[in-house]
């Protein structure tokens, strides 16, 4: 992986073997990014998405270990427990042109990734939500 920061934009170039979300907790932490806004693209050969069934709080996931392109990663980075916390989804175009997409737990760059942090002013932390049992935005401080 290798980045460059641009004012208030960090530009991450991932190589194959790369982990997508590995790769931006290490520049979070190594840039100590409290929020940002994360999109990118690239090319994926592992990938590990999923759907959170809301009535049983459960992720449902789904691995592909296949040939595909990242066509849309979107997501954030805030913090929780004062930690950072990544939150992102990603949309997958498989050989025959059909998507697959979902909450993104894992996708290791085939070709290359090229994604986007946008940094925000200030910081935002997360909480647990009672109802959802989802790990949601905090603006209570």
């Amino acid at each position: 992986m290798d980045y460059q920061k641009r004012g208030q934009t960090i530009l991450l170039r991932l190589y194959p073997g790369d982990e997508v979300l590995t790769s931006l907790m290490d520049v979070t932490k190594k840039e100590g990014i409290k929020t940002a806004a994360i999109r990118g693209i690239g090319a994926c050969d592992e990938v590990e998405i999923g759907l959170y069934e809301v009535a049983e709080q459960h992720y449902e996931m789904r691995r592909f270990n296949e040939a595909m392109e990242m066509l849309a990663l979107n997501g954030n980075i805030s913090e929780q427990n004062g930690k950072p916390y990544l939150h992102a989804h990603a949309v997958f175009g498989r050989d025959d042109m059909s998507p697959v997409g979902g909450h993104l737990n894992k996708a290791v760059i085939s070709g290359t990734g090229e994604i986007f942090i946008d940094l925000i002013e200030g910081r935002t932390d997360r909480k647990v939500c009672d109802i959802t049992g989802l790990n949601i935005w905090d603006f209570s401080e």
